[in-house]
């Protein structure tokens, strides 16, 4: 499965989710997992016990998204995990709260470079269909 992280909400979600994720998936079972790749799916990596969260993290400010690249020294050794710093997408501009600006103005300058970091990791999926959209529109919605 493929995250896509948007905008702050959905960046800080996602990092909770992963979070909750980790501690709750076997740490031997990395190979099969469908949320982390594993180690041993990239080169030249610092750690050997580190999984990757499989996540694009998108968002017109880095603010969020430096935030999420930061470790946490809370965690387990076995629940220990990373974002793929080749995952993310950011400007220094920001949207400033507002989402039509980000969508309507920003997003068409970006839409190209957007969609190939996209289908660059969604090529690497089992299946298409393993994608995940976390944003301020979802956390919204109640069941």
């Amino acid at each position: 499965m493929l995250a896509l992280q948007v905008g702050q909400c959905g960046n800080q979600l996602g990092r909770a989710l992963f979070d909750k994720l980790a501690e709750e998936e076997d740490a031997a079972s990395l190979s099969d997992s469908v949320f982390f790749r594993s180690p041993e799916d990239f080169c030249n990596h610092r750690s050997v016990n580190t999984r990757r969260a499989r996540a694009v993290l998108i968002d017109m400010e880095p603010k969020v998204i430096q935030q999420c690249y930061k470790p946490l020294n809370n965690r387990k050794a076995t629940a220990a995990w990373e974002y793929d710093p080749k995952n993310s997408f950011t400007r220094q501009s920001g949207s400033g709260n507002n989402w039509a600006s980000g969508y309507r103005t920003q997003g068409t300058q970006v839409e190209t470079e957007l969609l190939d970091l996209l289908q660059s990791d969604f090529s690497r999926c089992r299946a298409q269909q393993e994608a995940q959209a976390l944003d301020w529109a979802l956390s919204s919605l109640k069941s």
